[in-house]
């Protein structure tokens, strides 16, 4: 009798796991999927979802501030200040870099590993957003994860942990069926 309780407690507590786990897998594959197509098809390169987007910084410039292969999250912002660490459209990538001086033209910026303030200022328009959190070391993950075998991949593990529990789960009942005949 009380093995029993266990167990159904158990498998309450399982069930309610897996639904959680289903809940978060649905919502990064359904943010993934739309970043992809509003990237792909859109043609935006960077996209964000309720105000916050994300960039893996490719060089060292702004070290020990961030580092290669971080990933940052940027938020957009009615204004920015010196001191803030921004990433910026140069019209042909995105820079990450700190805000040393806000002039009426724009912005000077530079990075931390740097000597020399940035050549050209940046105006308000080319702002994508200040960094608000970094993940070292997580958009190397993020970058594979955008990629079509990437993208294959989350999509059959998040399969694996919706399908599989409940598989196993109609196996364990019907032997148990069996063993009561």
């Amino acid at each position: 009798m009380e093995g029993s309780k266990m167990q159904r407690a158990l498998s309450i507590i399982g069930r309610g796991l897996q639904a959680a786990v289903a809940v978060v897998l649905i919502g990064v594959i359904a943010c993934s999927v739309y970043l992809i197509v509003i990237e792909r098809v859109g043609g935006v390169e960077n996209p964000t979802v309720f105000g916050y987007s994300t960039a893996v910084v490719m060089s060292g410039s702004m070290e020990p501030t961030l580092g290669v292969g971080d990933l940052i999250i940027n938020r957009t912002q009615d204004n920015y200040a010196a001191g803030d660490v921004i990433t910026f459209d140069t019209g042909t990538n995105l820079t990450t870099h700190r805000i040393t001086e806000v002039t009426k033209e724009g912005f000077i910026t530079q990075g931390d590993a740097n000597n020399a303030a940035d050549s050209d200022v940046v105006s308000l328009e080319a702002v994508v957003g200040k960094v608000v959190a970094s993940v070292p070391q997580a958009g190397d993950a993020v970058l594979f994860l955008k990629s079509p075998i990437g993208l294959s991949i989350l999509l059959f593990v998040g399969f694996l942990i919706l399908w599989l529990p409940s598989f196993l789960g109609a196996s364990d009942e019907k032997r148990a069926n069996e063993e009561e005949s």
